[in-house]
């Protein structure tokens, strides 16, 4: 039997991956009504405070700011999502891995936690 000390979870290193296109908080609220055209002007309006309260001063995207303002259905953004989580997640879990001088037979557990997108089955076990 192995004693607690063996077993016990340990968090080794911290790693981030970020999409490629960055946007400036300022940019995104220019660009609010694009990026939500199904909003009306004068909830467009009450939203506005929100990006200004949010202290976020960068945001990143997976595609250009550009893209917001044209039309895409649910299946598309849903496989950008995909493409991008997964490609995302295998970054930040390759710098985490090297960061912490371990291979990879040494992980017992991913954890994955999004908001942006569905993925059936979850990001971690597309990543496996």
């Amino acid at each position: 039997m192995r004693n607690q000390k063996e077993t016990a979870p340990a968090l080794l290193s911290i790693a981030t991956a970020v999409p490629k296109y960055e946007l400036t908080q300022h940019d995104v609220m220019a660009r609010a009504a694009n990026f939500l055209p199904h909003v009306d002007e004068a909830a467009l309006e009450r939203l506005m405070p929100i990006y200004g309260n949010a202290g976020i001063e960068t945001r990143y995207s997976c595609v250009p700011a550009d893209w917001f303002g044209e039309t895409h259905g649910w299946e598309e953004k849903n496989q950008l999502y995909l493409e991008n989580a997964v490609n995302l997640i295998e970054e930040a879990s390759v710098k985490a891995i090297d960061q912490a001088d371990i291979d990879i037979q040494d992980i017992d557990m991913i954890v994955s936690v999004s908001t942006t997108g569905i993925a059936t089955p979850s990001l971690d076990a597309h990543l496996l």
